[in-house]
């Protein structure tokens, strides 16, 4: 890249809001490329991450890591969105999207580049909306949050919807038992 373009390229991904990155494992794992969101989604400066590569295996998070793994090697068209542990210990939820470049001799990956965006709010929102489902609410245990919770409200809705739906069934067939009897 020539000295214009480059500090075009550098003065769009200071203002992005994403993390923009590039990663390369061969010969050693460094990082080449980190704008500065990392700071303000993840809490590490680029320079703490520079310093320290292998900073992002330690912060993903454990459950996440083998696909993590996955996407480096065979990039996926749908951004997976992983747990990584933010500098303050919180869980931030970071949807992926990436490419690998990999060496045509040997098949393996020596680089990768990506856009990294902040879904935690999304998830939390996600995680919040009331399903229908009942393995959800199974799962998650939100029945167990008092009478006076949003999932309480939910199961009283439902209830309600069950019961007109019943009332009715049991109209039509009371309606249609008389019928037949005349």
């Amino acid at each position: 890249m020539d000295k214009p373009s480059s500090d075009l390229f550098q003065r769009l991904t200071d203002r992005a809001p994403d993390i923009v990155f590039r990663f390369e494992t061969l010969p050693e794992m460094r990082c080449t490329y980190l704008n500065a969101a990392v700071y303000d989604i993840l809490g590490y400066a680029p320079e703490e991450i520079y310093a320290d590569p292998e900073l992002f295996w330690r912060i993903i998070h454990p459950e996440d890591l083998e696909q993590l793994v996955q996407e480096f090697h065979n990039p996926s068209p749908q951004a997976p969105a992983l747990r990584w542990q933010h500098k303050d210990g919180r869980t931030v939820w970071i949807e992926q999207h990436i490419v690998t470049y990999t060496d045509a001799e040997v098949g393996t990956p020596y680089a990768v580049e990506g856009i990294a965006r902040d879904v935690t709010h999304q998830k939390q929102s996600e995680s919040r909306t009331p399903s229908p489902r009942r393995d959800h609410i199974a799962e998650s245990g939100d029945l167990t949050h008092g009478p006076g919770s949003k999932s309480a409200y939910a199961l009283q809705q439902a209830c309600a919807v069950l019961a007109r739906f019943l009332a009715r069934r049991k109209a039509l067939w009371l309606s249609s038992t008389t019928i037949r009897r005349c």
